[in-house]
């Protein structure tokens, strides 16, 4: 499994997700009208960095023609949706979670996929080259601007530059988020 972590801006959250979408990426999220899985365009980017969290699942048409299989959880009369982790012909997972420093808002962002896949058929596939060729470039794009900083004894993630060089809080604002 590849991983990555960083925290940025909203701004750079925003140029990342609308950088996949013009890509010809389609990225679900996590709000559906009951089973329908609906996927950002540029104009909607908005509606993920406002929530607190999102779960996303990115195919390209380079590596996955299927649309992300989902699993639907009941708990009383409390139900949600989720992303079925492995299922398909391939996705990149995207989460965030927003939190806020004194003065800015910051998102933690990981960007990851998983070391196999089950299609369809139940054949178990290596991650696609396509899907390996964007994670690559869109984890390049967002290191790019960032720095690795250590912000534990042994936790280090990708901090924002602009972050680091515009927040004097911004690490007691992301120590507490781990």
């Amino acid at each position: 499994m590849a991983s990555s972590e960083f925290v940025i801006t909203e701004e750079q959250y925003e140029k990342l997700l609308r950088n996949l979408i013009n890509s010809g990426s389609k990225i679900a999220y996590d709000v559906f009208e009951k089973t329908k899985i609906l996927y950002l365009t540029t104009d909607s980017v908005t509606e993920v960095t406002t929530k607190q969290s999102a779960f996303m699942a990115l195919k390209h048409p380079s590596f996955a023609s299927d649309e992300p299989a989902i699993v639907n959880y009941k708990n009383g009369d409390f139900e949600w949706f989720q992303f079925k982790e492995l299922q398909g012909d391939g996705h990149i997972k995207i989460n965030s979670r927003r939190f806020l420093s004194n003065l800015y808002q910051y998102f933690y962002v990981t960007i990851g996929y998983t070391s196999f896949f089950v299609t369809k058929d139940e054949t178990y596939i290596p991650p696609p080259r396509g899907l390996i060729s964007i994670y690559n470039t869109a984890v390049r794009s967002v290191k790019s601007q960032c720095s690795r900083t250590l912000i534990g004894n042994s936790v280090s993630v990708h901090v924002s530059k602009a972050i680091i060089g515009n927040d004097p809080n911004w690490l007691s604002a992301v120590r507490a988020q781990f």
